[in-house]
């Protein structure tokens, strides 16, 4: 589609999505709706988009494609990787740029660290697979995980992470914040992809583009962690909804700017602008998409 020029109407598709949850809080609800017709779709396309050069270019994509996919599956039976981080590969390897000693950690993480590949295998791997590509596929993303498993190569100097187990250290975090904005990270130690945030979290936290802002952390440890429950309560959190990040300005969560899941370059986006300092109109009117 993007090939031969379509773009759909936003308005449009916003509209349809709208009714459509519209009509999923009725069926919820019990309300019984009136049978509606469907709406027709109409997709336009040029004539300039018909023509031999357009489908030429069509070709080349869709060949290009079939080829990412044979070298995905053949590194992925070759190394004995999962094919979905193979298919990711060529976005990872962008993201390295000119920094050897990042693209040969990448590489000893990728064969020859033990830990790494037994995440991602088996049905539990598959839940954690979507979650860690992401990860990977952002610098800082890739450089926490492999700070995770090469601790010895973190960065020196520690990190500004406070850490709160109980209610009491969650709520001295946040006024010793004052007027200060705060970042805070929730996640599951029982969860892979939460513990390599943390890391994540912690090299984000020295970044100098970040200094504006302060970092908690909290990290359930189990199903029944009753003092960390009790923080993600306190938060209005539920523990389905970790890892996730929340927004406070004043002491205030941010609610529009919480962001759910490993998405590193999201949460780049939105760190540097909470802690540049926001309007009210860019508080209500949340971050908008990347």
């Amino acid at each position: 589609l993007e090939a031969i020029g379509f773009r759909a109407d936003d308005v449009v598709l916003r509209a349809r999505a709208k009714r459509a949850e519209q009509l999923r809080a009725r069926a919820e609800a019990g309300e019984v709706a009136e049978e509606e017709e469907e709406e027709a779709f109409e997709l336009s396309i040029s004539e300039e988009a018909c023509s031999a050069a357009a489908l030429r270019r069509c070709e080349t994509l869709i060949e290009a494609a079939r080829e990412e996919v044979r070298r995905a599956v053949a590194l992925a039976k070759q190394h004995s990787l999962p094919y979905a981080l193979c298919v990711a590969l060529p976005a990872i390897r962008g993201v390295v740029g000119g920094d050897t000693a990042l693209a040969g950690a990448l590489t000893k993480l990728l064969l020859q660290n033990d830990e790494f590949r037994r995440v991602l295998d088996g049905p539990a791997g598959e839940l954690a697979l979507p979650s860690v590509v992401q990860m990977l596929t952002s610098q800082a993303g890739l450089r926490g995980v492999v700070d995770y498993y090469y601790p010895e190569a973190a960065m020196p100097g520690g990190h500004r992470v406070v850490f709160a187990t109980t209610v009491s250290e969650w709520k001295a975090a946040m006024a010793d914040a004052d007027e200060r904005p705060v970042v805070a990270f929730l996640g599951r130690a029982a969860d892979p992809s939460s513990r390599m945030l943390t890391s994540v979290f912690n090299r984000l936290s020295v970044d100098s583009t970040n200094a504006a802002a302060d970092f908690v952390a909290v990290s359930v440890e189990s199903a029944d962690d009753g003092m960390a429950l009790r923080v993600l309560d306190e938060a209005f959190v539920h523990v389905s909804s970790l890892p996730c990040f929340l927004f406070f300005d004043g002491g205030l969560e941010l609610r529009r700017w919480r962001l759910e899941g490993a998405n590193v370059a999201e949460l780049q986006r939105r760190l540097k602008r909470v802690a540049s300092g926001l309007t009210q109109q860019e508080i209500d009117q949340g971050p908008g998409e990347g």
